[in-house]
């Protein structure tokens, strides 16, 4: 079947030039499309009939990635993406948005195809928050090894009260309890009568 051949033959450019395999055909860049029908001398709507879901599929996608050095993204791959991508941006990035292309761009590097949107999100949280913690555990150590330095930053936050003389309370209030027995009250409690 052509739509097959064209799809075998035309898959090694696809990784390098998007970085992942497409999933739906609407994927492919209509000048690569072009491209590798002319390669395999077949009408250009053919490779809409190519199955991307196919077991033929998923071979040629693993032929492809043996030829270009190119693997999928493994959990052992998002863990060292996350740790690589927390030590780069520590002191220059605090923004998701921002941060985003980065592990895009460095898987692109490695050679290993980008995963989801939502994987991207989960590497990207984790870390900023350990790009955080790095930063932060990097000021706290320079500023231990500044003189006298954390005794000035307690000074800051907690600041000494000055001394003042407490205004007189006036007249004491009278006593709550009139009457205090001094031996102990044995059975109910026994009040003194009033006179």
């Amino acid at each position: 079947m052509p739509c097959t051949y064209a799809g075998s033959n035309g898959g090694p450019e696809i990784p390098v030039v998007a970085g992942r395999f497409p999933k739906p055909w609407l994927e492919l860049p209509r000048d690569a499309v072009e491209h590798v029908a002319r390669q395999v001398q077949v009408a250009a709507r053919e490779l809409a009939q190519y199955a991307f879901t196919s077991r033929t599929t998923k071979r040629h996608r693993t032929e492809i990635r043996d030829l270009t050095g190119w693997h999928e993204c493994t959990g052992t791959d998002l863990v060292k993406l996350t740790s690589w991508l927390a030590d780069e941006i520590w002191h220059n990035e605090r923004r998701a948005e921002a941060v985003r292309a980065e592990p895009l761009r460095h898987l692109r590097e490695k050679r290993i195809e980008p995963t989801t949107a939502d994987q991207i999100s989960t590497v990207v949280r984790p870390a900023l928050h350990q790009a955080e913690d790095h930063a932060i555990g990097e000021v706290a150590d320079w500023l231990a090894r500044a003189q006298r330095c954390t005794w000035r930053l307690d000074t800051l936050h907690h600041p000494r009260q000055p001394t003042r003389p407490r205004p007189d309370p006036g007249p004491s209030p009278p006593p709550a309890l009139t009457y205090m027995p001094t031996a102990p009250l044995t059975g109910a409690l026994r009040t003194r009568p009033a006179k």
